[in-house]
Protein backbone atom coordinates (compact mmCIF):
# COMPACT_ATOMS: atom_id res chain seq x y z
CA UNK A 1 0.00 0.00 0.00
CA UNK A 2 2.82 2.37 0.85
CA UNK A 3 4.29 2.02 -2.65
CA UNK A 4 0.92 2.63 -4.29
CA UNK A 5 0.30 5.73 -2.16
CA UNK A 6 3.78 7.06 -3.03
CA UNK A 7 3.11 6.40 -6.74
CA UNK A 8 -0.17 8.34 -6.62
CA UNK A 9 1.33 11.21 -4.59
CA UNK A 10 4.14 11.58 -7.12
CA UNK A 11 1.76 11.83 -10.07
CA UNK A 12 -1.21 13.59 -8.46
CA UNK A 13 -0.21 15.33 -5.21
CA UNK A 14 -3.63 16.91 -4.63
CA UNK A 15 -5.60 13.68 -4.82
CA UNK A 16 -7.29 12.39 -1.66
CA UNK A 17 -6.26 8.79 -1.13
CA UNK A 18 -8.76 6.50 0.59
CA UNK A 19 -7.81 3.03 1.81
CA UNK A 20 -10.13 0.43 3.25
CA UNK A 21 -10.56 -3.28 3.38
CA UNK A 22 -9.33 -6.03 5.64
CA UNK A 23 -5.90 -4.59 6.47
CA UNK A 24 -6.87 -1.41 8.35
CA UNK A 25 -9.91 -3.11 9.88
CA UNK A 26 -7.81 -6.04 11.10
CA UNK A 27 -5.21 -3.72 12.63
CA UNK A 28 -7.91 -1.90 14.55
CA UNK A 29 -9.21 -5.10 16.13
CA UNK A 30 -5.92 -6.83 16.88
CA UNK A 31 -3.13 -6.29 19.32
CA UNK A 32 -1.74 -3.53 17.10
CA UNK A 33 -4.79 -1.30 17.60
CA UNK A 34 -2.83 0.98 19.93
CA UNK A 35 -0.33 1.55 17.12
CA UNK A 36 -2.96 1.94 14.39
CA UNK A 37 -2.45 5.66 13.79
CA UNK A 38 1.33 5.30 13.61
CA UNK A 39 1.16 2.38 11.16
CA UNK A 40 -1.41 4.01 8.88
CA UNK A 41 0.35 7.39 8.99
CA UNK A 42 3.47 5.72 7.57
CA UNK A 43 1.42 4.33 4.67
CA UNK A 44 0.50 7.91 3.82
CA UNK A 45 -3.14 7.89 2.72
CA UNK A 46 -5.53 10.64 3.77
CA UNK A 47 -8.57 8.61 4.78
CA UNK A 48 -8.89 5.05 6.06
CA UNK A 49 -12.19 3.21 6.25
CA UNK A 50 -11.99 1.16 9.44
CA UNK A 51 -14.92 -1.23 8.93
CA UNK A 52 -14.92 -4.70 7.47
CA UNK A 53 -17.90 -3.90 5.23
CA UNK A 54 -17.10 -0.26 4.59
CA UNK A 55 -19.08 0.18 1.37
CA UNK A 56 -21.66 2.55 2.91
CA UNK A 57 -18.91 4.48 4.69
CA UNK A 58 -16.96 4.84 1.44
CA UNK A 59 -20.06 6.09 -0.39
CA UNK A 60 -20.60 8.75 2.30
CA UNK A 61 -16.94 9.83 2.10
CA UNK A 62 -17.14 10.24 -1.66
CA UNK A 63 -20.37 12.25 -1.37
CA UNK A 64 -18.72 14.55 1.18
CA UNK A 65 -15.59 15.04 -0.92
CA UNK A 66 -17.65 15.81 -4.03
CA UNK A 67 -19.01 18.85 -2.19
CA UNK A 68 -15.47 20.11 -1.76
CA UNK A 69 -12.19 18.90 -0.33
CA UNK A 70 -12.96 19.90 3.26
CA UNK A 71 -11.93 17.11 5.57
CA UNK A 72 -13.87 18.68 8.44
CA UNK A 73 -17.09 17.47 6.79
CA UNK A 74 -15.97 13.90 7.41
CA UNK A 75 -16.32 14.17 11.19
CA UNK A 76 -19.95 13.04 11.05
CA UNK A 77 -19.18 9.91 9.00
CA UNK A 78 -18.53 6.83 11.14
CA UNK A 79 -15.72 4.28 10.71
CA UNK A 80 -12.96 6.64 9.61
CA UNK A 81 -9.42 7.48 10.53
CA UNK A 82 -8.52 10.74 8.78
CA UNK A 83 -5.15 12.46 8.50
CA UNK A 84 -5.31 16.21 8.01
CA UNK A 85 -2.06 18.20 7.93
CA UNK A 86 -0.25 15.48 9.84
CA UNK A 87 -2.85 15.17 12.59
CA UNK A 88 -5.23 12.26 12.90
CA UNK A 89 -8.84 12.14 13.96
CA UNK A 90 -11.12 9.16 14.31
CA UNK A 91 -14.84 9.05 13.99
CA UNK A 92 -17.19 6.80 15.94
CA UNK A 93 -17.82 3.19 15.08
CA UNK A 94 -21.00 2.04 13.37
CA UNK A 95 -21.03 -1.58 12.18
CA UNK A 96 -22.31 -2.05 8.65
CA UNK A 97 -24.45 -4.89 7.40
CA UNK A 98 -24.42 -4.90 3.62
CA UNK A 99 -26.19 -8.09 2.44
CA UNK A 100 -24.49 -9.25 -0.74
CA UNK A 101 -27.79 -10.15 -2.47
CA UNK A 102 -29.09 -6.61 -2.02
CA UNK A 103 -25.86 -5.04 -3.27
CA UNK A 104 -24.93 -7.12 -6.27
CA UNK A 105 -23.84 -5.55 -9.53
CA UNK A 106 -26.64 -5.27 -12.07
CA UNK A 107 -24.60 -6.18 -15.14
CA UNK A 108 -27.59 -5.67 -17.45
CA UNK A 109 -27.26 -1.91 -16.88
CA UNK A 110 -23.89 -1.85 -18.64
CA UNK A 111 -23.39 -1.76 -22.39
CA UNK A 112 -21.70 -4.79 -23.89
CA UNK A 113 -18.19 -4.01 -25.10
CA UNK A 114 -17.08 -5.03 -28.55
Amino acid sequence: MKEIVAFIRERSPGTFIIIGGPYPSHLDRGELSDSLEMILKKIGADIYVIEGQGEATLARVIQALKKGPRLAELTSIPNLLVFDKGKAFRTGREPEDNPINENRVEWGLFEASA
